[in-house]
C-alpha cells in the first residue's frame, strides 16, 4: 500500500493538468504560423503555437514580454518540462516568465508527447534505454525543436548567438541531447536535476554548461544509478553527474584545478573554467530550486531550497557566461 501511495505522489511531481491545446492567456487568436518574415503577433504573455514535425502536429507556449522591442534581436530560452509534465506546468513553477519580463527576452515552453497526445508527457533524450514513451516510439524531438525555432524566428527577431536551453529531469536530459545534436545553434544549456543519458555525443562546436543538482535527489541520484523514487526503465544505468560534467569539461577544453564558491548557505558551485559550472545544493531533492514547495514535495520529503534561485542563476550564466 505504501509503495502505491509513493508511486501516486511521485506521479504528481512536476506535473499539473494544465490547459488543453487551445490555451490562450488573453483570449485572442495568434497569427497563422509563418506569416511574414518577422510577423510579430500582437499578443503578449503566454501564447500557444502549433508546428508540424516528425509527422505530428506539435505545440509550444511562448512567453512574450510586454515591452519586447520587435525591431531588436532578442535572446531565446527553451525550457523543457520533466517527464510526465507539460509546458504550462513548467511555465508556472520555473519563474521563467517573470525572468522574461525582467530581462526582456523570449522564453519557449515546448510540450513533449505521450502516446498520440502532443500536450505534455516526455522527451526522446536518445538514451537507447526506452525510458518513456517518446524513446520507445522513436519520436524525433530534435526535429520538433528545429521546427519550433524556425516558427519563432518567423515571428520575432531572435539573436542567433543567444539561443539557450534548460530543463528539469527528463527535460534536462533532453537539453543535453540538444547540446550534442544542435551545438551549431545552441550557445549554452542549464540542466536541473538531470544527467546526460545520450548514447553518443559529438558536438561540432563548444556548448557552455551549467548543471544544478541536489545532494538528496532520489529520482536521479547525484552519484548515478537508481534512487528510491526512480521510475524510469533501466534507471540503474544513469551515469553520475560527475561523469557528465567531466565529459563537458573535456569537450570545452577546461583545464586547471577545480575552484569552489559558496553561492548561498546551502549551495556550492564548482568550476575549472567559465564554460562548465556545476552547482550542488546540500539537502536538495528532485525539484527546481526556488520554486514554491508543493504538497507532494512535503509528502515525499523532497527538499526545495529557497535560498538558491535557479532561473536567476541560469540567466546570469547564459547572459554573462559565468555564475
Amino acid at each position: 500500500m505504501l509503495k502505491g501511495v509513493t508511486a501516486f505522489l511521485l506521479s504528481l511531481v512536476l506535473i499539473s493538468c494544465g490547459p488543453g491545446p487551445g490555451y490562450r492567456n488573453n483570449g485572442n487568436q495568434p497569427p497563422e504560423p509563418g506569416r511574414g518574415s518577422t510577423g510579430t503577433p500582437a499578443e503578449k504573455g503566454l501564447v500557444q503555437f502549433d508546428v508540424r514535425a516528425g509527422g505530428m502536429t506539435r505545440n509550444y507556449l511562448l512567453y512574450v514580454p510586454r515591452n519586447l522591442n520587435s525591431e531588436r534581436p532578442t535572446a531565446l530560452i527553451m525550457a523543457f518540462h520533466g517527464g510526465g509534465g507539460n509546458a504550462k506546468n513548467m511555465a508556472d513553477f520555473s519563474g521563467l516568465p517573470k525572468l522574461a519580463e525582467r530581462a526582456n527576452i523570449l522564453v519557449a515552453f515546448p510540450n513533449g508527447t505521450k502516446g498520440r497526445s502532443a500536450n505534455g508527457g516526455t522527451w526522446n533524450a536518445g538514451s537507447g534505454l526506452n525510458q518513456g514513451s517518446a524513446e520507445k516510439r522513436g519520436v524525433d524531438d530534435v526535429a520538433f525543436v528545429r521546427a519550433m525555432l524556425q516558427d519563432i524566428e518567423r515571428r520575432y527577431k531572435v539573436d542567433q548567438r543567444r539561443i539557450y536551453a534548460t530543463g528539469i529531469s527528463k527535460g534536462g536530459m533532453f537539453s543535453y541531447l540538444l547540446a550534442c545534436r544542435m551545438s551549431d545553434t545552441i550557445a549554452a544549456i542549464a540542466p536541473v536535476a538531470a544527467t546526460m543519458t545520450t548514447r553518443s555525443c559529438n558536438p561540432s562546436k563548444p556548448v557552455r554548461v551549467l548543471h544544478i543538482h541536489g545532494t538528496e535527489d532520489s529520482n536521479i541520484p547525484l552519484e548515478g544509478g537508481s534512487g528510491s523514487l526512480s521510475l524510469a526503465n533501466n534507471a540503474d544505468s544513469y551515469p553520475s553527474v560527475q561523469q557528465t560534467i567531466d565529459f563537458w569539461r573535456r569537450e570545452n577544453k577546461c583545464s586547471g584545478s577545480i575552484q569552489s564558491t559558496q553561492k548561498t548557505p546551502d549551495t556550492i558551485c564548482y568550476s575549472s573554467c567559465s564554460a562548465v559550472q556545476y552547482c550542488v545544493i546540500r539537502g536538495g531533492g528532485h525539484s527546481w530550486p526556488g520554486m514554491e514547495p508543493k504538497f507532494w514535495q512535503k509528502a515525499l520529503d523532497i527538499e526545495t531550497t529557497q535560498t538558491f534561485n535557479a532561473e536567476s542563476a541560469i540567466w546570469q550564466f547564459f547572459s554573462e557566461g559565468k555564475w
